[in-house]
């Protein structure tokens, strides 16, 4: 089985100099999303509320099945994996999910269910 050799690379090696100064140096006007293909199974960010699903901004979903270039569903799911909504959207009612985004959870609108003491 192959295994990168990382004890033989240095630190002060020119090659990675070189690398690092031909980075892009992210601005905030290339912090613009693009419109992105998403697949099944890619995690997403609902983009507005849909309140007839008790669904808001900024939930995270599971995109179940793409139909196109204009639909796909995608699932919502509580915190203890029950499923809330598998909800037909477009592409522009999404984004996917950054390395800088946050999960936060929040009672469901709709939940009538009380914790036991």
């Amino acid at each position: 089985m192959w295994r990168p050799q990382l004890n033989r690379l240095r630190f002060d090696d020119d090659r990675i100099g070189r690398c690092l100064c031909r980075m892009p140096i992210a601005r905030k006007s290339n912090l613009r999303r693009s419109p992105v293909t998403l697949h099944p199974l890619d995690v997403v960010v609902l983009t507005h509320d849909v309140p007839a699903h008790g669904l808001r901004r900024g939930d995270l979903g599971a995109v179940v099945e793409v139909y196109g270039p204009d639909a796909m569903s995608v699932e919502f799911v509580a915190a203890s994996g029950r499923t809330k909504a598998i909800v037909t959207l477009q592409p522009q009612d999404l984004r996917q999910a950054g390395h800088d985004d946050l999960i936060s959870v929040r009672p469901s609108t709709s939940s009538t269910n009380q914790r036991d003491l």
